[in-house]
């Protein structure tokens, strides 16, 4: 989530990214927690990934202020707010209209310190604003601001609220944080940028969630002449292929997972089997490859229950109480 080199030392760089500004939105979260409710179970401690599961029905999202800053004008903010959501409607096929009225999906207002909704703020600095996923929760989709930050716009002092917003407005559609340090949806604060875009990472995950967004068609079509085309009618050669074995990239259940400090490539163990997650040019992991156990080490037993590799590069592997290197 950091873009840091992993080490596994407590660095100058990671104390340095710790304090960086932030977002307050979860990296992972409690199995019993979903995105858009709170947790209120204090023994609840096991972790796991988030997941784009969450997302508006009929891609129809209404949204409402609540209440503006005193920083910065109110037209200005709310402009920013529309910039903001467009940036998400532009590339996929969900339609967002702000109402004036009445309920709305997603409410956005600003907050100070302990605001009851389970994530407090803490004041200028660090965590800057937070989202709750799409739900049937009452907060689900409600966007808040850290109203002791120091709001900007169109200037590198303070923060900028648009880039922010439209940061925090990915979550409030289904977006977890991205891996990539680059893109918008990263946890942590990049910076002012007049012209930010969406990165792949970005728009790929969106789109996975709502569709993407239509080609605009031409205003005038180009005539078309049809010929009745010469069909030969020929009986199709059926050939019988046996079924793959290879796993499914959507089927999950490996015993352990691990990053190899050599080749800095995520390999999995499933019983008697190791593969290799292989990715494409932007680092997401499409498909896995088998791979000899002469690769690793031979002596990985069957079932494995954890890998790690620590800073001295040597893998560890896990079955119940014992563990082999």
């Amino acid at each position: 989530m950091t873009g840091l080199p992993i080490t596994g030392k407590v660095d100058k760089k990671t104390v340095a990214k710790m304090k960086s500004p932030r977002c307050g939105f979860q990296d992972v979260l409690r199995p019993s927690q979903r995105p858009g409710e709170i947790n209120t179970n204090p023994k609840d401690v096991q972790l796991k990934p988030l997941s784009n599961v969450f997302k508006w029905p009929n891609n129809q999202v209404t949204w409402k202020v609540m209440g503006y800053t005193r920083q910065l004008g109110g037209a200005s903010q709310r402009r920013s707010f529309i910039n903001a959501f467009k940036k998400w409607s532009d590339v996929a096929n969900i339609n967002i209209r702000e109402v004036g009225g009445g309920d709305a999906d997603i409410l956005i207002d600003y907050k100070r310190r302990d605001h009851y909704d389970g994530s407090p703020f803490d004041g200028r600095g660090r965590t800057l604003a937070h989202a709750f996923f799409p739900g049937s929760h009452d907060i689900s989709g409600d966007t808040h601001f850290d109203d002791d930050e120091q709001w900007t716009l169109g200037t590198k002092e303070g923060t900028n609220l648009e880039i922010v917003a439209a940061h925090e407005f990915g979550h409030a559609l289904g977006l977890g944080h991205s891996s990539n340090s680059k893109a918008l949806m990263a946890p942590y604060y990049q910076g002012y940028d007049p012209d930010y875009k969406l990165l792949y990472d970005d728009i790929y995950r969106m789109t996975s969630l709502y569709g993407g967004r239509a080609a605009t068609r031409p205003t005038s079509l180009p005539r078309v002449t049809t010929r009745r085309p010469r069909v030969t009618t020929r009986r199709p050669r059926v050939t019988t292929k046996r079924p793959s074995t290879k796993p499914s990239i959507c089927d999950l259940k490996f015993d352990s997972l691990f990053m190899n400090g050599d080749d800095r490539r995520i390999y999995a163990f499933r019983y008697r089997k190791i593969y290799r997650f292989e990715s494409d040019q932007n680092g997401i992991e499409r498909s896995f490859t088998k791979v000899s156990r002469k690769v690793l080490t031979p002596r990985v037993p069957i079932n494995t229950g954890a890998a790690v590799v620590d800073r001295y590069r040597r893998l560890y592997v896990f079955k119940g109480k014992l563990y082999i290197y």
